[in-house]
């Protein structure tokens, strides 16, 4: 198994890469990555850091357009509602 810590953050910068090429290699990616079992919810954490935080965090509008994306494979509303309350929870405590 390969770790991916880290590298979906990158990934996801690259579904709205100016290059058509690049962000079809994208779109692709997630599409296959959201039939492997849990694979994005386990990674959603560290993804939207990844876009949101860090060394080069994206803008406002590509943050949007690569989580509208990402979230079209998360279709549990336990999941989203349970997530939701710890990013809540991290922002109103944080580590």
């Amino acid at each position: 198994m390969i770790k991916v810590k880290g590298q979906l953050g990158e990934m996801a910068k690259c579904l709205s890469d100016e290059d058509k090429r690049i962000k079809d290699l994208a779109h692709l990616f997630f599409e296959e990555l959201a039939t492997k079992d849990k694979a994005i919810y386990n990674n959603l954490p560290d993804i939207i850091s990844h876009l949101s935080s860090g060394a080069m965090p994206v803008a406002e509008d590509t943050f949007q357009t690569s989580m509208r994306f990402i979230f079209k494979f998360v279709d549990k509303v336990n999941f989203l509602f349970s997530f939701s309350l710890s990013a809540i929870s991290l922002t109103l405590h944080p580590l």
